[in-house]
């Protein structure tokens, strides 16, 4: 589930970075004009099968049109890159690279990389939930029973300059949290 969880955020991130229809003005202007993003982010995953809660650390970075790498440092390190074609784990053991056509959404991530969300929006329903000066928050529930088999929601905070958090919420009831911090 957690490579899952990982290509989902992939997919969700480059959908926030270039998504420019239906959306807020000061949304869409920072969704345009953002083409990197580095910072850092805390992670909390709340497993509702055995009411346990784990927190990550680490650093991220974000490159439209590239792709987004993912650094755990802490409680175990390890390295999650995703592009258009495919994802790879690096551990201080290994790396693994897959290709993304095994999770058939290779298409919707080389649409998100080149800036279309027609395929994002086939496969989510997108709802503004508060639009403030000083905050935007969007949830996006799936269309499709392919998807939800594995996921419930994703609502996304976004303040005056920056994408702030995020919560996925599994069909499993499990739900991570992604606290980000963005550096520039």
């Amino acid at each position: 589930m957690s490579i899952l969880r990982n290509v989902l955020f992939v997919y969700l991130l480059s959908f926030i970075q270039l998504w420019a229809i239906d959306i807020p003005e000061r949304l869409q202007k920072w969704a345009m004009q953002t083409n990197s993003s580095i910072g850092t982010f805390v992670l909390e995953k709340e497993i509702a099968d055995i009411g346990v809660s784990v927190k990550s650390i680490g650093n991220y970075k974000f490159e439209k049109h590239k792709g987004i790498t993912w650094n755990n440092i802490y409680p175990t390190k390890f390295t999650f890159f995703a592009n258009d074609k495919y994802y790879s784990i690096t551990t201080p053991q290994s790396t693994k690279k897959h290709d993304l056509n095994q999770f058939d959404i290779n298409k919707a991530i080389d649409l998100l990389f080149k800036g279309d969300t027609s395929d994002f929006q086939d496969k989510f329903d997108v709802t503004i939930l508060e639009n403030t000066t000083s905050k935007i928050s969007i949830k996006c529930i799936p269309k499709h029973s392919q998807i939800k088999t594995g996921l419930k929601s994703i609502v996304v905070d976004f303040g005056i300059k920056t994408f702030e958090r995020c919560y996925i919420e599994l069909a499993n009831d499990t739900i991570i949290k992604i606290e980000l911090k963005q550096i520039n």
